[in-house]
């Protein structure tokens, strides 16, 4: 199913090149290769097939020799064919045109074309078009449309229910890129439809996630007064999305745009859970406690709060994820297995990290914090020492 912006035709080839006759060549080949691809429908291009055109090709020596020029061989022609007004005829407020031409039966024959008179102008004279001109009949374009000032010829298919058009134009990339090798110079092929527009929403929708990134970490550094800290937080976000991507696969849905929304809005919800986890882990590091203990005590209070939260996110998704429809389903189906998986990830390897950060690699530092309460037992037992006469 067709999302964003509209594309038309989802499977979309330009072939762009200089001559027509050789365009036309090679989007026939394109057309073979889309035709061999089971459940492709509707090929066509929007050059449209190529319609007869009668030219009219002037002797130049003779019409010079007849006193004929080019707009009065011209002006005889169309009167013949589209007619010309000769007088208006008035009904009421209205002045209808009256034109003189050819009857049907007269401008569907060359015969009848070719014995129009023309007339010089200097001598009055009538002059048939057969002595001075010619009429030829040739195959032509309706139209030739241009893409950066080079001529393009678009082919366009659809595809049947059940059959995804990604599928179809990875097929004709293959096919195309080993055709494109014995093609002339100068001519040259890419990619649009669905394909394009896709390209386009992923291009726009990275450069906003790098974006969002930055900042997300940006604020951790001032939250934790750490550069790597913020490290571990983002640490969790790629073991979340490969559970969003495992949902995809499950539910047999396509990686679309909806599905990547539902990847960048994951990566926020772990980050999130996280942070509530550092929060009682950097709590019990200002009460003195091992990190070990810390990390185990973090993951086992905050469990609860974190589960109710996925626990009603999946449960308000299930609805959607059954009657949403095509354009729910990849995001739905990313949210509920991701946030599932990152729930197990949060739990589970963040403490692992946390504490391989501090005790091997050494990237955090836990600087033991005294005990206050051992610390003023013996600053009285010093005191009521000194106090003692010997």
């Amino acid at each position: 199913m067709e999302t964003g912006p509209p594309v038309g035709i989802p499977i979309q080839i330009r072939l762009q090149g200089t001559e027509i006759a050789t365009l036309r060549r090679l989007g026939e080949q394109i057309k073979g290769f889309m035709r061999e691809y089971p459940g492709t429908v509707d090929i066509q291009d929007d050059w449209e097939p190529e319609i007869v055109q009668l030219r009219l090709d002037i002797n130049a020596d003779r019409a010079q020799l007849s006193g004929l020029s080019h707009e009065a061989i011209a002006r005889a022609m169309g009167g013949g064919l589209a007619g010309s007004v000769s007088t208006y005829v008035r009904e009421r407020d209205r002045l209808i045109p009256v034109s003189l031409r050819l009857r049907p039966d007269e401008r569907s024959q060359l015969e009848n074309l070719m014995t129009l008179d023309s007339f010089v102008g200097r001598t009055g004279e009538h002059v048939p078009l057969d002595q001075v001109a010619t009429i030829q009949s040739e195959l032509v374009a309706p139209k030739i449309l241009r893409r950066d000032n080079l001529r393009c010829l678009t082919l366009k298919c659809d595809t049947v229910a059940g059959v995804l058009p990604s599928r179809a134009v990875v097929f004709l990339e293959g096919k195309l890129a080993r055709a494109s090798k014995d093609w002339p110079k100068g001519y040259s092929y890419s990619l649009g439809g669905e394909k394009e527009e896709q390209q386009k929403g992923f291009d726009s929708m990275s450069r906003a996630i790098t974006v969002s990134i930055l900042a997300i970490y940006l604020a951790l550094v001032v939250q934790f007064n750490s550069l790597t800290k913020p490290i571990v937080v983002f640490a969790a976000v790629p073991f979340g999305m490969v559970g969003g991507l495992m949902g995809l696969l499950l539910f047999d849905v396509p990686l679309g745009f909806f599905a990547l929304l539902g990847l960048s809005s994951l990566a926020g919800v772990i980050i999130s859970h996280v942070i509530v986890l550092f929060e009682y882990i950097e709590e019990a590091h200002e009460r003195g406690e091992p990190v070990r203990r810390a990390v185990i005590d973090a993951a086992l209070v905050r469990l609860r709060p974190v589960l109710v939260t996925v626990l009603a996110t999946v449960g308000g998704l299930i609805p959607l994820a059954i009657k949403g429809g095509p354009l729910w389903e990849p995001l739905c189906y990313v949210q509920i297995v991701g946030l599932l998986t990152a729930t197990l990830v949060t739990k589970v390897v963040v403490p692992i990290l946390y504490v391989i950060f501090v005790e091997d690699v050494g990237l955090i530092r836990w600087d033991p914090v005294p005990d206050h309460t051992q610390a003023q037992t013996a600053v009285a037992l010093h005191e009521g020492a000194a106090a003692t006469p010997v």
